[in-house]
């Protein structure tokens, strides 16, 4: 690793922007047996490896440009390695790396995540879904997040009751572990979610609902979850959790416009002058309508104050102007004492809705913006060869029998015998 950090330091690599680990593990891995050793034997381990990855972390410092980084099926990514990484990435990709956990994945997010775009998460056995409770504020800028819990068999074994595919979790998610999303996600794409409740799935879908007026930027939403129920209630799960997130999330399909030509038709010239025209009606209605309806209101206001002046006796009510001012100061009083009744029937008004809006549901937040929106719930285990309906098809298709058209006529008549 001291010569890799070398090699870093040359000009060539001055500019390299992604850097891809694969297939890079720890000494221990193959030092240590499956029994362990002694307590020397481990501590001696147990510095070796940090030594390489002391080594490697300063070997990825080197490059002062990096902003892609991905581990695939490496042992040294673990939890003494994240706080080593650079702080400024932008892209993290790691891909079977069964000792990365959440419990140590959540406090990188929030020292290293706040540059990051790209989140791919892909076949980490021991790594589950806690850490989305803290995603918003550890990741502000992310934009696409990718996970995929389906995960690799290391033994080619055939034992169904220790299966080295299964996850190294108890529960992906609790009910109340609900899920923050940022503002800026462009794609949310989850694969193969297994090992939770119903009640956790429905919250996590929940939580997408609840975000869809913060989520402006998603154009992408998938989630593949696998559920240990019965089928009919999966079936009526399934179909009403599509309608929910199709309707907040799914963009309405509008047809093309029908412009074949830069130049306008005649229906559309025709079109157009029909609407200045209307616009043009609208305007000069409003026009014609304003000193009628302001003779209307001042009428108004004058027999309003002809009726309270008529109690004020005759000597009051010489050398009054016919229409009053509308902003004088004798109807103040007046104006206030309305405004003061306005605004208590606007009150109780407000405290009548409030207990409308409390009784009635609160509706949906739509989002309609997404392009692609794709919800799969089903019981099949995953596993890495997925068989489908052309892997039980016959090698030799070409001796098989041509299909009977009807139309066959056979030489030797046919004896039909029924017992």
């Amino acid at each position: 690793m001291k010569d890799v950090a070398r090699i870093h330091q040359e000009p060539s690599f001055a500019h390299l922007t992604k850097l891809s680990l694969t297939n890079l593990q720890v000494p221990s891995l193959y030092k240590l047996g499956p029994k362990g050793g002694n307590e020397e034997e481990e501590l001696a381990l147990y510095n070796e490896d940090g030594a390489v990855i002391d080594s490697l972390a300063e070997a990825i410092s080197q490059l002062k440009s990096l902003q892609h980084l991905m581990f695939e099926s490496s042992t040294v990514m673990n939890d003494r390695l994240l706080p080593l990484l650079p702080k400024d990435l932008t892209h993290l990709s790691l891909i079977n790396c069964w000792e990365v956990k959440s419990d140590e994945f959540m406090p990188f997010l929030h020292t290293h995540g706040r540059h990051l775009r790209s989140l791919n998460l892909s076949h980490n056995q021991s790594l589950d879904m806690v850490f989305l409770t803290n995603l918003e504020a550890a990741c502000p800028n992310l934009e696409e997040l990718y996970m995929n819990l389906s995960y690799f068999r290391h033994h080619e074994s055939r034992s169904y009751t220790n299966n080295d595919a299964d996850p190294l979790y108890d529960q992906v998610l609790l009910p109340h572990q609900k899920p923050e999303w940022p503002s800026s996600l462009r794609i949310i794409d989850f694969e193969h979610i297994r090992y939770w409740s119903v009640e956790t799935a429905e919250m996590f879908l929940n939580s997408l609902i609840d975000s869809a007026g913060s989520l402006p930027n998603l154009r992408h939403l998938a989630v593949k979850t696998m559920l240990n129920i019965p089928w009919k209630a999966r079936a009526n799960m399934r179909h009403e959790w599509r309608r929910k997130l199709d309707k907040v999330f799914l963009r309405p399909y509008e047809p093309p416009q029908r412009k074949y030509s830069l130049r306008q038709t005649q229906e559309e010239e025709v079109e157009a002058s029909t609407q200045i025209w209307e616009k043009k009606k609208q305007k000069s209605k409003r026009l014609s309508d304003g000193p009628s309806r302001r003779s209307s209101r001042l009428a108004a206001h004058v027999s309003d104050s002809d009726s309270r002046n008529s109690a004020k006796g005759l000597r009051n009510s010489l050398g009054r102007p016919t229409y009053a001012e509308p902003d004088t100061d004798e109807n103040e009083f007046d104006s206030d004492a309305e405004d003061e009744e306005a605004e208590s029937g606007t009150a109780v008004s407000q405290t009548g809705d409030e207990a409308e809006s409390e009784k009635k549901p609160v509706p949906l937040m739509i989002q309609g913006r997404c392009t692609t929106v794709s919800i799969v719930f089903d019981n099949q285990k995953p596993t890495e060869l997925q068989y489908g309906m052309e892997d039980f098809v016959d090698d030799d298709r070409a001796e098989s029998d041509d299909e009977w058209d009807g139309d066959h006529e056979e030489d030797d008549d046919a004896v039909f015998v029924w017992r």
